[in-house]
């Protein structure tokens, strides 16, 4: 099915958040960063934006993420919710709805015609006669 994927920014593993989710449950960064795929997976699988909550325990959706104390270091974060019986995600409609992944596949889609559609100097440098790359970056700085 098309909509069997999961948004995830290129800058995830050095944000704050997963550094302080790594922090807390005494991991690195990548280990977090796996735990939260097998998490938001669940999530995208399980809730929606109409339901953006669930009942259940803390324990189970550490069994979910992969990792003991999980969801109380997401709950540290801000990026879940807990009320002591229902977990909600806050912000679910902006990343893991349909229209969030509509809006994500379009950029990505976008940003490929737009790189398709420039030309690219070639070593000799630009038309204008500029050298191209490192060199005209360094005079910029």
């Amino acid at each position: 099915m098309a909509g069997d994927w999961i948004k995830i920014e290129h800058c995830l593993p050095g944000k704050p958040e997963v550094m302080e989710l790594a922090r807390i449950l005494g991991i690195d960064e990548m280990a977090a960063v796996g735990h939260l795929v097998c998490f938001w997976c669940w999530v995208d699988q399980n809730l929606s934006p109409e339901c953006p909550s669930t009942s259940g325990t803390k324990r189970g959706l550490d069994r979910v993420a992969g990792k003991d104390g999980f969801v109380d270091a997401m709950i540290s974060v801000k990026w879940l919710q807990f009320d002591g019986q229902n977990v909600t995600v806050p912000n679910y409609d902006h990343h893991l709805s349909q229209s969030a992944k509509k809006r994500a596949f379009e950029a990505r889609k976008k940003g490929r015609q737009r790189k398709m559609s420039r030309k690219c100097p070639g070593a000799e440098g630009t038309e204008s006669g500029q050298r191209a790359g490192l060199e005209k970056r360094r005079e910029e700085c």
